[in-house]
């Protein structure tokens, strides 16, 4: 019997540390200083303006390997934006979350997963929906247009932004365990227009593929440690960033003609102290 008031009693604990941690993030939508995220990337990509924040929170009396991430990920995009997390190689295979916003205004993620993935080449195996348990659940979206950009790091144009909460480690065994202290490779995948179609008589949820292949949208890869992000805010790692960027060889945009004047443009806008979101 005690057994059983004291998995009750976890059970109400995880359900009231989830409502707060989502209520602290929900007064904007997009990755704003106001938003209350501990953590922000920087923009992974020039032309699809792609950019993740995030808390990492503690989930008490489930051991120090348990923790609940809220993650919101934002692009200047309409269509979809896909966050896959794998190992840090950049090779195998992906636990990949789809991200839109729907016709009537409304967040959405599909829980999918992705055969193999190979880092430089970017061939990938089928995106497939999760066949197991759905552990991610969204806690918001928006798509909203910048008229003259934001003082976040936005520029004129349509942005789409959705967020949602899912646990470090999940009982999913086709969803990847996110380890504490630990390096996570992250491919993503943006399409500027095209949206996942959902079928009206099955439900079954396809994403178009074709979406996110040059020139209809952009793809590339990152690696983070969440509950560290200060070492991403240093210009060494921007400017690297930067110049490699996208990852598709028809890509060749770039906001700077070397790496070195990168980090002569970034060093100096610092030095006064500042350091915009992304």
């Amino acid at each position: 019997m005690m057994m059983g008031n004291g998995r009750v009693v976890l059970l109400l604990v995880f359900s009231l540390l989830v409502l707060v941690s989502s209520s602290s993030v929900l007064g904007s939508q997009f990755c704003t200083k106001d938003a209350g995220f501990q953590h922000v990337s920087p923009i992974l990509c020039p032309v699809a303006k792609i950019r993740m924040c995030w808390n990492v929170t503690d989930l008490p009396g489930l051991g120090p390997a348990e923790k609940l991430l809220v993650l919101r990920v934002e692009a200047k995009v309409t269509g979809y934006m896909s966050v896959g997390f794998m190992d840090k190689s950049l090779i195998g295979k992906a636990d990949v979350i789809t991200f839109y916003v729907d016709e009537s205004g409304d967040g959405q993620a599909i829980d999918g997963t992705m055969s193999s993935y190979t880092v430089g080449s970017g061939t990938h195996g089928e995106l497939l929906t999760d066949s197991g348990d759905n552990d991610v659940m969204v806690i918001g979206g928006e798509e909203r247009f910048f008229n003259g950009g934001s003082s976040d790091g936005h520029v004129d144009g349509k942005y789409s932004a959705v967020t949602i909460r899912r646990k470090f480690r999940t009982d999913d065994a086709e969803d990847y365990k996110i380890l504490p202290g630990t390096e996570t490779g992250i491919i993503w995948f943006t399409s500027k227009t095209a949206k996942p179609t959902v079928d009206g008589t099955t439900g079954a949820v396809t994403v178009p593929t074709y979406g996110y292949k040059y020139p209809n949208g952009n793809k590339g890869t990152w690696k983070v440690t969440f509950e560290e992000s200060q070492s991403v805010l240093s210009c060494e790692y921007y400017c690297s960033l930067q110049q490699n960027v996208c990852g598709d060889s028809q890509e060749k945009e770039s906001q700077y003609s070397s790496e070195s004047e990168c980090l002569a443009r970034c060093s100096t806008y610092i030095a006064g102290g500042a350091w915009t979101l992304g």
